[in-house]
């Protein structure tokens, strides 16, 4: 009988290749070949957990059967296949392990645990086989075997946690440091918590064939669960395969828990998973932020947020960015008084291109920092209800066509983004900018070079985004006991000493944030003042949807005997070469819907177009209803201003939706923004109700029989005045009381109307500079 070999078969002899091999000949069964040719079947290279069953070479198929230490290979990294069964292998190095067929059913891998920033990543997984089958009873875990506690380039600490793909959460003591690694080709470890607490490994696994995962791959932050010490960030876990599949798999890189004391969860880690297959079956991709605690409460104010999952399929030419937080909303304290805003995944360097971009379950990916993030030609941002993606201080690249649908874009800080695209803000899409505290850190200002189309259910949607309403209400025109906030108008109130009178705000450019209404101290709910949408379109915008920076709304409480009031409206400032569609502009009060709160007051509105009108669409800074039964209880905030100019039209209008309110409009605002008025004219109507603060020279006013005007002691110099009857008054002359007959419904007050002889209607060219002259000496007093 005559026994065949091939290269790399043992014989006989114990030859491998022309080397001398001590292993054993074993044949285990002989196969009957038709031709009468027997095939020997060779055994394994079997560890029992504390020995090989022959000396160990490289090439050798293996079979571990128990807990096998790096140091038992004896320095050989590259094996032919590689069983296990049961026991715990643990490598020791950064080295890559090469493997034929991997076939894990039962037992573990994973590596020892890392140690200082110093050190850096001295030990990981790092795997190269062609093909790989995790079993649904087998692990591969560096859970807690990244830097060690207080270790790390972004470790946690005392009352706050470490960071890595996401940002660690916080108590009230100290900031968690900021992110780090590749979103697309991980291999930090994570950063550790505090004192005891290992961030996660990292992970690294390539297949030239299919990598099969039914079992768990983990790279997990350690929780805290002693006193009140930061969590861990999750580790890095990076898998490449030529087709890839699975059901029950797990994959995983979350940050820490914190169970004990005042704590701060660990921010996740970093996933990335590339391979040829179109699907990636059921398996679960996990890198979520980890809860905080409250006194041993888990508490989503001092939780971390989602690190990143990088996904490339086939067909993908870039691949997809998911951020997923599992419905977990992380806020983080601003200061020590309860004040929070949302807590994102930020991106804070490198530059990526994504065919999708999904945030879902609460994930909050941000383009941050030098980072400069595009979306792919044809590629989709997609978000839920929970979620959105905020641009930041990097770069966000859209494609030269942009149709957000369905899907949130919010941007934060307030650095102008410059978008050369065609941008359709289509049914479901919104654009927003992040919540403000107490100073405006976040707006809406964004310059697209080309047109703007927002479609009917699309929005253009700051409502609630401006100053903070708290116990102490923020804004240079807060609420107070039982008021709303100012803005252009006075805040409505219940009781106390009266809404503010510091109004504020450009007619002409208006980017200031409502202020807040008041939480009652006693119970009452919190609204926030309207945002800032600062757009300018070099191109047309058409709006048949809604672009709204209406004041917040206070929510129904249990206890309707004490409420905040309203917040105010915000600022809405656009410029387009032209307008069109039937869209509505809305910048109003927020309402209170409760017994015993003003409403907020107005805010502004100004849109600025090269010609042509303003299409159909519809506009509104008025102030709102105060609470139930307003007439016995609180009572509405006054007007805001609409100011519309296009070549030929500068039109202030100010008018307050039919709401009598014994509040005012103040003219110019107290904080006064040296708006040029003077091709301005005024239109007061719909119980509007004007005090002047100031002498003011405008181009004409005119006065409708519902609205009033008190001069309050200062001059108004125009070329016309319309009063009640709708008869214009053009004869010059000063007028100190009305005694002509034609000024019905001022209140002179000590005050004087002075009426110009031959009125000089300004160039259009002129009108065109008005608002632009207004911007640029407002956002430079802004930010001086």
């Amino acid at each position: 009988m005559q026994c065949s070999t091939a290269p790399g078969d043992l014989v006989p002899n114990g030859k491998r290749g022309g080397k001398m091999n001590a292993r054993r000949f074993l044949v285990s069964a002989v196969v009957l070949l038709a031709s009468g040719v027997a095939a020997p079947l060779w055994a394994a290279n079997i560890w029992n957990g504390s020995a090989w069953s022959e000396s160990l070479d490289p090439g050798d198929d293996v079979e571990i059967q128990g807990d096998l230490a790096w140091a038992n290979l004896g320095g050989i990294t590259s094996f032919g296949g590689w069983t296990h069964t049961s026991g715990t292998f643990t490598f020791a190095t950064n080295t890559t392990l090469n493997m034929g067929a991997v076939t894990l059913n039962g037992g573990s891998w994973t590596h020892q645990a890392n140690s200082t920033t110093a050190a850096g990543k001295v030990n990981s997984i790092n795997v190269a086989a062609a093909s790989l089958n995790v079993g649904s009873a087998f692990s591969i875990t560096a859970d807690a075997k990244g830097y060690s506690g207080l270790n790390g380039p972004a470790a946690g600490g005392t009352n706050f946690g470490a960071s890595h793909g996401g940002k660690g959460g916080r108590y009230n003591n100290g900031f968690a440091k900021d992110t780090y690694g590749s979103v697309t080709a991980p291999a930090d470890l994570g950063s550790g918590g505090d004192s005891g607490n290992y961030g996660g490994g990292a992970i690294s696994l390539t297949t030239s064939g299919l990598m099969t995962v039914d079992g768990v791959i983990s790279a997990n932050g350690a929780n805290n669960t002693v006193g009140d010490g930061g969590a861990a960030a999750g580790g890095s876990i990076s898998l490449n395969a030529a087709t890839f599949a699975g059901t029950t798999g797990v994959i995983s890189a979350n940050g820490g828990t914190s169970t004990s004391g005042y704590s701060g969860g660990g921010g996740g880690g970093r996933i990335a998973l590339v391979t040829g297959s179109a699907s990636l079956g059921s398996v679960a991709l996990r890198a979520y932020g980890g809860d905080g605690s409250f006194n041993g409460t888990p508490s989503d104010a001092r939780g971390a947020s989602a690190g990143t999952i990088y996904l490339k399929k086939a067909g993908d030419t870039y691949g997809e960015l998911l951020v997923d937080n599992n419905d977990e909303p992380r806020t983080q304290f601003i200061s020590n008084d309860n004040n929070r805003l949302p807590l994102t995944t930020p991106i804070l360097s490198g530059a990526y291109t994504f065919d999708r971009i999904t945030a879902t379950n609460a994930g909050l990916p941000e383009v941050a920092g030098s980072a400069s993030v595009a979306l792919a030609a044809g590629g989709t941002l997609t978000t839920d209800a929970n979620s959105r993606l905020v641009v930041g201080a990097g770069t966000f690249v859209p494609p030269a066509t942009f149709t957000l649908a369905n899907a949130t874009l919010s941007f934060a800080g307030t650095n102008t983004k410059t978008w050369n695209t065609d941008l359709t803000v289509a049914a479901g899409g919104i654009l927003t900018h992040e919540p403000n505290y107490d100073i405006q850190i976040n707006e809406l200002d964004l310059t697209v070079n080309g047109n703007v189309t927002v479609d009917a259910g699309g929005a253009i949607n700051v409502l609630g985004k401006g100053y903070e309403g708290q116990a102490v209400p923020k804004g240079p025109a807060p609420g107070g006991s039982n008021w709303g906030g100012g803005h252009a108008g006075q805040g409505g109130y219940y009781n106390g000493t009266g809404p503010s009178v510091n109004l504020y705000g450009s007619i002409l450019a208006p980017v200031t944030l409502g202020s807040g209404g008041l939480a009652n101290v006693n119970g009452g709910a919190t609204a926030r003042g309207g945002g800032a949408v600062i757009l300018t379109v070099n191109g047309a915008l058409t709006n048949n949807g809604t672009v709204t920076a209406n004041g917040d709304v206070n929510a129904t409480i249990a206890n309707t005997s004490y409420n905040g009031g309203g917040g105010a409206g915000g600022s809405i400032f656009i410029t387009a070469t032209a307008l069109a569609g039937s869209g509505s502009m809305s910048a109003s009060g927020g309402s209170p819907n409760l017994n015993y709160s003003g409403g907020g007051g107005g805010g502004r509105i100004a849109i600025v177009t090269g010609g042509g009108g303003f299409g159909s669409n519809s506009f509104a800074a008025a102030g709102s209803a105060g609470g139930q039964n307003y007439s016995a209880h609180g009572t509405p905030g006054a007007s805001g201003t609409v100011y519309l100019q296009d070549a030929a039209t500068a039109e202030a209008r100010i008018g307050n939706n039919g709401l009598v309110s014994p509040y005012v409009t103040l003219l110019p605002a107290a904080t006064d923004p040296g708006d040029d008025l003077s091709a301005v004219t005024f239109m007061l109507s719909d119980e509007a109700d004007v005090r002047m603060t100031a002498d003011v020279l405008a181009y004409a006013l005119d006065l409708d029989s519902t609205s009033g005007l008190n001069l309050n002691g200062f001059l108004l110099t125009l070329y016309s005045f319309t009063d009640r009857d709708g008869a214009p008054f053009t004869a010059p002359g000063v007028y100190a009381d009305n005694g002509s007959g034609f000024f019905d419904g001022v209140a002179f007050n000590g005050g004087s109307i002075e009426i110009l002889l031959s009125p000089v209607i300004p160039e259009p060219a002129s009108l065109a500079l008005l608002a632009a002259a207004g911007l640029v000496a407002l956002r430079r007093r802004r930010r001086a």
